[in-house]
Protein backbone atom coordinates (compact mmCIF):
# COMPACT_ATOMS: atom_id res chain seq x y z
CA UNK A 1 0.00 0.00 0.00
CA UNK A 2 1.45 3.57 -1.18
CA UNK A 3 1.68 6.12 2.00
CA UNK A 4 -0.06 9.43 1.38
CA UNK A 5 1.34 12.41 2.81
CA UNK A 6 -2.11 13.70 4.89
CA UNK A 7 -2.68 16.92 7.24
CA UNK A 8 -4.34 16.14 10.50
CA UNK A 9 -7.70 16.52 9.20
CA UNK A 10 -6.67 13.63 6.62
CA UNK A 11 -6.77 15.91 3.50
CA UNK A 12 -3.49 16.23 1.04
CA UNK A 13 -0.89 18.62 2.45
CA UNK A 14 0.19 21.47 0.49
CA UNK A 15 2.22 18.98 -2.12
CA UNK A 16 -1.02 17.48 -3.11
CA UNK A 17 -0.71 17.79 -6.80
CA UNK A 18 3.10 16.87 -7.27
CA UNK A 19 3.37 14.12 -4.80
CA UNK A 20 0.32 12.65 -6.29
CA UNK A 21 0.97 12.53 -9.40
CA UNK A 22 4.71 11.30 -8.59
CA UNK A 23 2.75 7.87 -7.36
CA UNK A 24 0.25 7.97 -9.83
CA UNK A 25 1.25 6.65 -13.05
CA UNK A 26 -0.12 8.26 -16.38
CA UNK A 27 -1.71 5.91 -18.57
CA UNK A 28 -2.84 6.08 -22.33
CA UNK A 29 -5.47 5.32 -24.01
CA UNK A 30 -3.66 2.27 -25.58
CA UNK A 31 -2.68 0.95 -22.08
CA UNK A 32 -6.16 1.26 -20.63
CA UNK A 33 -7.31 -0.03 -23.43
CA UNK A 34 -4.98 -3.05 -23.40
CA UNK A 35 -5.32 -3.63 -20.03
CA UNK A 36 -8.92 -4.12 -19.72
CA UNK A 37 -9.37 -6.03 -23.28
CA UNK A 38 -6.94 -8.31 -21.91
CA UNK A 39 -9.35 -9.16 -19.09
CA UNK A 40 -12.73 -8.30 -20.62
CA UNK A 41 -12.73 -8.99 -24.52
CA UNK A 42 -13.68 -12.67 -24.47
CA UNK A 43 -16.47 -11.69 -22.38
CA UNK A 44 -18.05 -9.12 -24.74
CA UNK A 45 -20.13 -10.95 -27.29
CA UNK A 46 -18.29 -11.65 -30.64
CA UNK A 47 -17.96 -8.75 -33.02
CA UNK A 48 -19.46 -6.18 -30.01
CA UNK A 49 -16.30 -5.03 -28.40
CA UNK A 50 -16.10 -1.85 -30.19
CA UNK A 51 -19.77 -1.06 -29.73
CA UNK A 52 -19.47 -1.65 -25.84
CA UNK A 53 -15.73 -0.21 -24.87
CA UNK A 54 -15.97 3.51 -24.84
CA UNK A 55 -12.32 5.25 -23.31
CA UNK A 56 -13.77 9.16 -22.97
CA UNK A 57 -10.65 10.45 -22.58
CA UNK A 58 -6.81 9.99 -23.68
CA UNK A 59 -4.80 9.87 -20.42
CA UNK A 60 -5.88 8.55 -17.20
CA UNK A 61 -3.85 8.34 -13.68
CA UNK A 62 -3.83 4.95 -11.67
CA UNK A 63 -5.57 5.16 -9.11
CA UNK A 64 -3.91 4.18 -5.35
CA UNK A 65 -6.99 1.76 -3.24
CA UNK A 66 -6.63 4.57 -0.28
CA UNK A 67 -7.79 7.28 -2.84
CA UNK A 68 -10.87 5.07 -4.13
CA UNK A 69 -11.68 4.60 -0.38
CA UNK A 70 -11.43 8.43 0.41
CA UNK A 71 -13.78 9.26 -2.60
CA UNK A 72 -16.80 6.75 -2.00
CA UNK A 73 -16.65 7.58 1.52
CA UNK A 74 -16.37 11.51 1.27
CA UNK A 75 -19.80 11.42 -1.12
CA UNK A 76 -22.65 12.18 0.37
CA UNK A 77 -24.90 9.88 -2.23
CA UNK A 78 -23.22 7.37 -2.35
CA UNK A 79 -24.69 6.18 1.16
CA UNK A 80 -26.23 3.14 0.80
CA UNK A 81 -29.13 4.15 2.69
CA UNK A 82 -29.88 5.73 -0.20
CA UNK A 83 -30.24 2.61 -2.28
CA UNK A 84 -33.98 2.47 -3.62
CA UNK A 85 -34.72 -0.54 -6.34
CA UNK A 86 -35.19 1.01 -9.33
CA UNK A 87 -34.71 4.68 -8.31
CA UNK A 88 -31.05 5.11 -6.83
CA UNK A 89 -29.78 1.74 -7.37
CA UNK A 90 -26.49 0.01 -8.57
CA UNK A 91 -26.54 2.45 -11.83
CA UNK A 92 -26.78 5.45 -9.99
CA UNK A 93 -24.12 4.87 -7.46
CA UNK A 94 -21.62 3.81 -10.56
CA UNK A 95 -22.43 6.89 -12.04
CA UNK A 96 -22.18 8.97 -9.12
CA UNK A 97 -19.17 7.81 -7.96
CA UNK A 98 -17.62 7.94 -11.19
CA UNK A 99 -18.72 11.98 -11.20
CA UNK A 100 -16.71 11.96 -7.40
CA UNK A 101 -13.44 10.58 -9.08
CA UNK A 102 -13.37 13.37 -11.80
CA UNK A 103 -14.45 15.80 -8.73
CA UNK A 104 -11.18 14.36 -7.20
CA UNK A 105 -9.39 15.02 -9.73
CA UNK A 106 -10.30 18.61 -9.76
CA UNK A 107 -10.07 19.18 -6.46
CA UNK A 108 -6.72 18.03 -6.48
CA UNK A 109 -5.58 20.15 -9.77
CA UNK A 110 -4.70 16.81 -11.31
CA UNK A 111 -3.40 17.08 -14.83
CA UNK A 112 -5.59 14.10 -15.90
CA UNK A 113 -8.75 12.14 -14.99
CA UNK A 114 -8.52 9.57 -12.83
CA UNK A 115 -8.78 5.45 -14.67
CA UNK A 116 -12.20 5.32 -12.98
CA UNK A 117 -15.22 3.54 -15.03
CA UNK A 118 -17.82 1.49 -14.87
CA UNK A 119 -19.15 -1.70 -16.57
CA UNK A 120 -22.62 -2.13 -17.53
CA UNK A 121 -24.11 -5.82 -17.47
CA UNK A 122 -27.71 -6.91 -17.78
CA UNK A 123 -28.16 -7.54 -14.35
CA UNK A 124 -25.76 -5.13 -12.46
CA UNK A 125 -23.39 -2.12 -12.77
CA UNK A 126 -20.22 -2.44 -11.37
CA UNK A 127 -17.31 0.46 -11.33
CA UNK A 128 -13.65 0.12 -11.75
CA UNK A 129 -10.20 1.19 -11.37
CA UNK A 130 -6.66 0.84 -12.52
CA UNK A 131 -4.37 0.92 -10.11
CA UNK A 132 -0.77 1.34 -9.18
CA UNK A 133 0.16 -2.01 -10.31
CA UNK A 134 -1.88 -2.24 -13.89
CA UNK A 135 -4.06 -4.17 -12.33
CA UNK A 136 -8.02 -3.56 -12.97
CA UNK A 137 -9.93 -3.89 -9.60
CA UNK A 138 -13.78 -4.20 -9.63
CA UNK A 139 -15.79 -2.25 -6.91
CA UNK A 140 -19.35 -2.35 -6.22
CA UNK A 141 -20.92 0.34 -3.99
CA UNK A 142 -24.85 -0.39 -4.14
CA UNK A 143 -23.95 -3.68 -2.61
CA UNK A 144 -24.73 -3.99 1.29
CA UNK A 145 -21.39 -4.69 2.07
CA UNK A 146 -19.17 -2.40 -0.26
CA UNK A 147 -16.03 -4.25 -1.69
CA UNK A 148 -13.06 -4.24 -3.62
CA UNK A 149 -12.61 -7.08 -5.91
CA UNK A 150 -8.78 -7.93 -7.13
CA UNK A 151 -7.41 -10.74 -8.79
CA UNK A 152 -5.75 -12.61 -6.51
CA UNK A 153 -2.25 -14.06 -8.03
CA UNK A 154 -2.18 -16.75 -10.13
CA UNK A 155 -5.76 -16.90 -10.74
CA UNK A 156 -6.84 -16.66 -14.48
CA UNK A 157 -8.20 -12.88 -14.84
CA UNK A 158 -11.01 -12.96 -17.88
CA UNK A 159 -11.80 -16.32 -15.19
CA UNK A 160 -12.18 -13.94 -12.28
CA UNK A 161 -13.64 -11.40 -13.65
CA UNK A 162 -16.42 -13.55 -15.25
CA UNK A 163 -17.37 -15.05 -11.88
CA UNK A 164 -17.58 -11.59 -10.27
CA UNK A 165 -19.81 -10.36 -12.81
CA UNK A 166 -21.72 -12.69 -12.62
CA UNK A 167 -21.64 -13.61 -16.28
CA UNK A 168 -21.79 -17.75 -16.15
CA UNK A 169 -24.28 -17.83 -14.18
CA UNK A 170 -26.82 -16.62 -16.56
CA UNK A 171 -26.06 -16.71 -20.29
CA UNK A 172 -28.14 -13.28 -21.24
CA UNK A 173 -26.34 -11.66 -18.73
CA UNK A 174 -23.87 -10.59 -20.58
CA UNK A 175 -21.58 -6.74 -20.58
CA UNK A 176 -23.38 -4.33 -22.41
CA UNK A 177 -20.98 -1.01 -22.07
CA UNK A 178 -17.57 -1.06 -20.16
CA UNK A 179 -16.89 2.97 -19.88
CA UNK A 180 -14.09 4.65 -18.65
Amino acid sequence: MTNFFFDAKGKFGAYSRRFCENIMDLLDAENVRRIISNILYLLVPSGKWSERYLPSDKHWLTVPEKVIVEIANSEPKLDQRLYIQEIFDCDDFALAFKSRSAGYAVSHKLTNPLAVGFIFTEEHVWNFFIDESWDMVLLDLSAEIRQLHKCPPGKNKTQFFQEKLRLSENPSNEITLIYI
